[in-house]
This record gives structure tokens, sequence and C-alpha cells, in this order.
């Protein structure tokens, strides 16, 4: 777990009940047809199998909350060109888990950070999944050809979460490391501040956590 992510979870057990019992995730058999065939055009556009779709297992959920509430956070890693294509599918427009054009924005923005992350950790440019679902990478750092098939599976992983909404009675909160809060005037990105928040900064984080659980409930 990450330190900006462990923060995050301090702060949001402070203002929601963690739950027990774990909130259930999407599965391929679960899909309808529509959504099947979404998934199989994207898979095999980004150079991928799409019959090993069957196989895909999710991730667990970052963080659980009562009512079937999942938060995730977003690092750096998260935002690039292959998350941005996921973005224009038309499911986003009523998704309620995140500024859409902020998100879309930061996609086109902030690659320069997901690319210098990617490429100083071959392990992240390059998986074991990625490539079993996407085919072999392009040498680290190249974005023509193939490209990087562990930020298509994280990519693809996101894409997945968020069209559990769709299936199931799950809600889903996503936090970027990119966005910020106005705190006496001033505005303070949470890349920074999930680090070391002052106790300013986790009022102000627990404030907007707030907003975001009332705004999805």
């Amino acid at each position: 777990m990450s330190v900006r992510l462990r923060t995050l979870e301090t702060i949001i057990y402070q203002i929601a009940k963690h739950t027990f019992h774990p909130i259930p995730q999407l599965r391929y058999e679960m899909l309808s047809d529509s959504s099947k065939e979404m998934l199989h055009e994207l898979v095999k556009k980004w150079g991928g199998n799409p019959s090993r779709l069957i196989k895909f297992q999710p991730r667990p959920w970052q963080i659980e909350l009562e009512g079937n509430i999942a938060v995730c956070l977003d690092e750096n890693i998260s935002f690039n060109r292959y998350r941005l294509e996921t973005l224009y599918y038309p499911f986003y427009q009523t998704f309620k888990g995140f500024s859409l054009s902020n998100y879309q924005r930061y996609c086109r923005q902030f690659e320069t950070e997901c690319a210098k992350t990617a490429t100083n950790t071959p392990t992240i440019w390059s998986t074991q999944q990625g490539e079993y679902f996407f085919g072999p990478s392009s040498p680290v750092g190249e974005w023509n050809g193939n490209g990087s098939n562990g930020l298509k599976m994280l990519a693809f992983t996101h894409f997945w979460e968020d069209l559990t909404t769709t299936c199931l009675p799950v809600k889903v909160i996503r936090i970027s490391i990119w966005d910020n809060i106005m705190i006496q005037k001033q505005l303070f990105s949470l890349d920074k501040m999930l680090l070391s928040p002052t106790p300013s900064q986790r009022e102000a984080l627990s404030k907007m956590l707030k907003r975001k659980l009332e705004s999805i409930t």
C-alpha cells in the first residue's frame, strides 16, 4: 500500500464505516452482450486477444465502505492515453464517481509524469498479466507499436471497475492525486497533501470526501 493510499484510508475511515462484507466484483459472465462487445473491441484495438477476457480476475477494491461503496485512489501511472481512450465510452456520461472532464484533462496533462514512473520501473511498463491479455510491450518508453502492456492492463482494470456500477449494486468513487483543494484561497494538490497532510489539510480532505460520499449516496 502506498503512503498516499494509507493516508486516504485513515481519513476516510474516520468519516465512514468500513464494511466487513466484501463488495461484489464484476465477473465476465455477468456482462451484458453489449458490454462484452465493447470490451472485446477495446482489447482487440490494443493488440490483445478478446477470447482471454473470460479469465480476467478483478483486483480487490482498495477501500470498501458500508453501502457497497468502493473508493479508489488513482496515482500518476493511472493517467495516460490508454485511460483517456476508455473515458470516451458513452457510459461515462452518467458515471458519478469522478469529474469526467477533469479525468480526461489529467490524462492529457500528466501523461509525462506517468511515463517517468513507468519507464523508471520496467515492472510497470511490462507485466506478466499485461502480456497475457495484450501481448508483448514495445521497448520501455516507446508508445509506438504495441506500447505498454502494463499501462494498458491498468487502464483496462480501472475501466472494468467503473463498469461494475452498471451491472451490480456497487458505487465507485475515484480520487485522483491531481485533484486540488482550496484552503485559505490557495490551491493544494492531493499529490503532495496525501504524503504528509497538516491538520488543516486533513480537515479539508475530510470535508472533500464527505461531499463525494454524499453526492453518490
